[in-house]
């Protein structure tokens, strides 16, 4: 619920301002988050699982993380990430043409050892699946 109200909080605070009470904010909701990171409006995270975000980096407007609980997602320092950029850590595989949605994956497996190294860059509407 907290991050729920928090994510609606984001959403209304100017985009490119506020950046400290913005992490501020984050903090509140179990995130961890490096000084110099600056959240831009609309930037949320769903789910229950940790999230950790590096210094200096740059978290664009209306980012979407998805983490369920038994997952995580860590963002290294120096990183862009652009506008309308989605990380998700729960999909299934591909199946055949019988069954398409194939079978669910554990979460644990899909994002082990998969994180966003420093110097790296996510562009505009970018959709990120564990696994990539």
């Amino acid at each position: 619920m907290l991050r729920y109200l928090v994510n609606m909080i984001v959403a209304v605070l100017p985009p490119t301002r506020a950046f400290g009470f913005k992490r501020f904010l984050w903090l509140r909701i179990g995130a961890v988050v490096g000084d110099g990171a600056q959240i831009n409006a609309g930037a949320r995270i769903w789910g229950g699982g940790p999230v950790t975000v590096g210094r200096d980096t740059w978290l664009g407007m209306n980012l979407c993380i998805i983490v369920p609980a038994g997952s995580e997602v860590t963002i290294g320092s120096n990183v862009d990430i652009g506008p309308d950029v989605m990380i998700e850590c729960g999909s299934h595989d591909v199946g055949g043409p019988e069954r398409r949605a194939g079978i669910l994956v554990d979460f644990g497996d899909l994002v082990r050892g998969r994180r966003s190294g420093g110097d790296a860059k996510k562009r505009h509407f970018a959709r990120i699946i564990a696994g990539t």
